[in-house]
Formats: C-alpha cells, sequence, structure tokens
C-alpha cells in the first residue's frame, strides 16, 4: 500500500472559508491579503494564502513528522464547512451537533493563528497583546 503524501503547506484559515473573500467566489479568483507584521498588502489565490509549511507538524527525533493535529483539523473543518454554507443560504435551524461544530471551528479558528501563536510565546492574552506597530488589536 502506498504512503499517503504528508500536506507540508498547512493553513492557519482554511482556503473554503477564504473562497467567500474574493470577488470571484472561487479558487481561481484572488483576494487581497494584509499582512499584519509587516503592513503588506498583496493579492493571492485562497489555497495560497493563510499557511505556513509544517505549521501544525510535531517535528519527532528521527526527522519525521507527526501530523495527528492537521489531520484532526481538516477533519473538522470538512464537517463545519457544510454548517457555514447552511447559514450562508439562510438556514438559520442548526441541530445541536451543527451547532457544536461551528463553536468548535471558531475556537479553533482563534487560536490557530500565527498571531495566537506569538502570544501564547510571549504569556500574553492575544486579545490584549498590542501589535508589533504598537497599536492594540
Amino acid at each position: 500500500m502506498a504512503q499517503q503524501q504528508r500536506n507540508v503547506q498547512q493553513h492557519f484559515v482554511t482556503a473554503a472559508y477564504l473562497v467567500r473573500f474574493t470577488p470571484g467566489g472561487s479558487r481561481d479568483s484572488q483576494l487581497c491579503v494584509y499582512e499584519r507584521d509587516s503592513d503588506k498588502v498583496f493579492r493571492l489565490i485562497p489555497d495560497e494564502a493563510a499557511k505556513r509549511r509544517n505549521y501544525y507538524s510535531i517535528p519527532a527525533k528521527d526527522g519525521s513528522f507527526n501530523d495527528i493535529v492537521d489531520t484532526m483539523i481538516t477533519k473538522l473543518e470538512g464537517q463545519a464547512m457544510p454548517v457555514l454554507q447552511k447559514l450562508l443560504a439562510g438556514d438559520y435551524k442548526l441541530s445541536p451537533f451543527e451547532r457544536a461544530l461551528l463553536g468548535l471551528l471558531i475556537a479553533f479558528q482563534e487560536f490557530r493563528t500565527p498571531w495566537a501563536r506569538l502570544g501564547e510565546k510571549l504569556g500574553i492574552c492575544t486579545e490584549l497583546a498590542p501589535s508589533p506597530k504598537g497599536s492594540v488589536n
């Protein structure tokens, strides 16, 4: 059995979510990206935006990576994105399970960004942390 290829480029904002911010509403359409630590603004397609190499991967001593976190988040996104699509379609009658999925997706999104990681490393709440330029979030 062939080994599955690793997902090396891991998104901290799912491309399926970013598609909704493009003018064309498709993965081929570009969105404007603001890089908060450098004040750069540029355009990218959703598949190329908001990602980092091995962002969730846990390095092992032998040089390999444990991708359990990326696998878990990918599964959550796969289940929760239809709930977001349901809400966008105007159907607000969510089951308890759908509400739980949506809550988990929102919680993970809040804490999976590079900015949140920086706050954790500095031991501060990201809601109160000043940006690199000194302004408040």
